[in-house]
């Protein structure tokens, strides 16, 4: 849950011309938005979030942010569940980038207890959303795909602020 607030601090944006298309927070079911880079796909969809001209509060209070390994916690779920049943149109954004082979079962029992498989939104790399496909075929999904993302989608001032890093190269 804390995900949104380190999506809000991040220092990486990207031009408006290859963000999502607005119909992907306007769905009714489940999507899974396959990506080479799951993080680049997360901004992009939280900057789609934001152009819609939301607060924060009135994000936080209709969009649930969470990684799939919070998901498998039972008590960072319980609290997850809590919160998207609490509000009237919730939509639950899974970011499945990390760590999603171990343990697996968990992802799924826990999912199961939402009542309402739908408005879940989840972000993979290509192996794991056809995973999540297969696992999650009895429900309407869409699988979309996101661009392959370049240098020039980045605003100038994120541009920026990478070439500031240090990189070392090792043999």
């Amino acid at each position: 849950m804390e995900k949104m607030d380190e999506i809000e601090q991040s220092k990486i944006w990207l031009n408006n011309e290859c963000l999502l298309n607005d119909d992907v927070i306007r769905f009714q079911n489940i999507q899974i938005l396959s990506s080479s880079l799951p993080r680049l796909t997360l901004i992009n969809l939280y900057q789609v979030i934001r152009r819609k001209h939301l607060s924060i509060s009135d994000i936080k209070s209709g969009f649930i942010f969470a990684l799939a390994e919070e998901i498998k916690c039972q008590e960072k779920a319980e609290v997850i569940c809590e919160a998207f049943h609490s509000v009237i149109r919730p939509a639950l954004i899974i970011d499945c980038s990390y760590e999603y082979g171990k343990r697996e079962a968990d992802l799924w029992s826990t999912l199961n207890s939402f009542s309402e498989m739908r408005r879940i939104i989840f972000i993979a790399v290509a192996d794991v959303a056809f995973s999540l496909q297969d696992k999650l075929k009895e429900y309407q999904t869409q699988l979309l795909y996101d661009r392959e993302y370049t240098w020039s989608d980045l605003i100038t001032d994120s541009e920026n602020e990478l070439l500031t890093n240090t990189v070392c190269f090792f043999k």
